[in-house]
């Protein structure tokens, strides 16, 4: 029997495969073989793809093959569509075929019970016996943008970035995809792992650490199979990228549920707190988070220190953000008195004249870039976290309404349009000095993907939510530093 464990070669069939068999291809819209190889069709992948089915004939236009013993060339991932009970059987084929891959989307093993478990486990002995590795089952399929493959169940087409993404919930992995969209992270490799009968959670991490095309890793975890290897795999993922885990399964009710769905058991949440901290693994504390963490490091600059400056247009804002500093380990410190002077020239005399930087509302379109080109420059700040950098969303609006009021006459319509965006400055700034400039809208409520002159970053929707964005890049930090 076989026992060996997944090594980084035995991936590259699932992430870079040359041939897909998609077992199980149905015409019947509403059936998974028919879903999952639309999704591949129309994703790009530009492989062999090889439908399989008994019935034969076309698909897609693509010719269907009665078995794999029928197949025309090179194929070395199998994706698995058919009913638990015929399950074994394909694998057992796809050894005869020299296909030492397969994505098992079917349900029906050990998330349903004792008999369930049964069978996965005679499925992951045959496997091995025949030197094949499966992702799966009930697996909700995988994703990798270099082959275009987007072998999922829903009709997910993620952004392309270098967030790679393992999670042992199939549902909450594909909302995460599609969230991503929206916020502008892009992902490079996705799995749902189901409930891993074969490849395990920590398998997938040890891969994504060594893997050139990933930066960021993320998993959502609801129990692992050895902890002390998932801490091993941690400490050395976190020496070069960052590891970014959601923890299911945290109260009772939870664990239960975990088990109930993919037959994880979830363990203990305070070992994962620790074992995270000590290894300098990134806790998302609730999903948004989890996707809030990837945005930040994949646009913004770690930190140097914990020193953060709050720009903002008005008072309340500014209280909000400097309580969420400090509830989150971040310093707000007072301003020396040079930086004083610099802003005083730019500024109405009643601002804060204190951190937070409240610039009272000044309708000087020059206070805010020169507020953060004094900030920045300053190495007393580590940081800034600027809220209202998008205005001009509202001026066009109450300019067209003006206008077909027939307000406008005698009134200079370029000065009252001329409400800046910063966006783009902050951008050229944080290159510059390598200092993170978390940007806050001023009209968003939802975080928001920007890009300018082939530069890419995210807009958060509240001081809150990017105070524990900032926090967590200079935890990061830190430990890289071994503070």
């Amino acid at each position: 029997m076989n026992t060996e464990k997944p090594n980084p070669s035995y991936f590259d069939p699932f992430f870079k495969p040359k041939g897909i068999a998609m077992i199980g291809a149905s015409s019947d819209p509403n059936k998974w073989g028919f879903r999952v190889l639309a999704n591949i069709i129309a994703g790009g992948f530009k492989g062999l793809i090889c439908p399989i089915n008994p019935k034969a004939g076309t698909l897609f236009g693509l010719k269907v093959y009665p078995s794999l013993k029928r197949l025309p060339g090179l194929v070395d991932l199998a994706v698995i569509t058919i009913p638990a009970d015929r399950v074994l059987k394909a694998i057992q084929e796809c050894a005869e075929q020299g296909i030492r891959s397969a994505v098992i989307i079917t349900s029906g093993f050990s998330e349903t019970g004792p008999e369930g478990q049964a069978l996965e486990n005679e499925l992951v002995r045959m496997a091995r016996e025949r030197g094949l590795h499966f992702i799966g089952p009930n697996s909700m399929g995988i994703f990798s943008a270099a082959s275009q493959l987007h072998a999922l169940m829903p009709p997910i087409q993620p952004l392309h970035s270098g967030v790679s993404f393992v999670s042992q919930s199939g549902n909450v992995g594909v909302q995460m995809l599609a969230w991503g969209i929206e916020r502008g992270v892009g992902f490079s490799k996705f799995v749902s792992s189901g409930t891993e009968g074969d490849i395990h959670c920590e398998d997938y991490l040890e891969y994504f650490t060594t893997d050139p095309d990933t930066k960021i890793i993320l998993a959502y975890i609801e129990g692992v199979e050895s902890g002390r290897r998932f801490l091993e795999i941690g400490q050395k993922a976190t020496q070069t990228k960052p590891l970014i885990f959601f923890k299911g399964g945290k109260s009772d009710a939870g664990s239960k549920a975990a088990q109930s769905h993919s037959g994880a058991l979830a363990g203990r949440y305070s070992l994962y707190k620790a074992a995270s901290r000590q290894a300098g693994i990134i806790e998302a504390e609730t999903t948004d988070s989890l996707l809030d963490y990837a945005a930040a490091f994949l646009y913004y600059p770690l930190p140097r220190g914990n020193k953060i400056a709050v720009l903002t247009r008005g008072g309340g804002w500014g209280v909000v953000a400097a309580d969420a500093c400090r509830e989150w380990g971040l310093e707000v410190p007072l301003l020396s008195d040079r930086l004083l002077q610099k802003l005083n020239r730019v500024l109405p005399p009643y601002w804060s004249h204190g951190n937070p930087i409240d610039m009272a509302a000044t309708l000087n379109p020059e206070a805010m870039p020169m507020c953060l080109e004094a900030l920045i420059q300053e190495e007393e700040v580590d940081g800034i976290i600027a809220q209202g950098v998008e205005v001009r969303l509202r001026g066009p609006m109450m300019i067209e309404r003006l206008r077909k009021m027939n307000l406008l006459d005698g009134i200079n319509r370029e000065v009252i349009a001329d409400e800046h965006e910063h966006i783009p400055l902050i951008m050229e700034l944080m290159a510059a000095y390598k200092k993170p400039v978390i940007m806050v809208s001023g009209v968003s409520s939802s975080p928001r993907a920007v890009s300018y002159s082939g530069r890419e970053s995210v807009v958060f929707p509240t001081p809150e939510r990017a105070a524990r964005a900032m926090a967590k890049l200079w935890q990061y930090s830190r430990y890289l530093q071994g503070l």
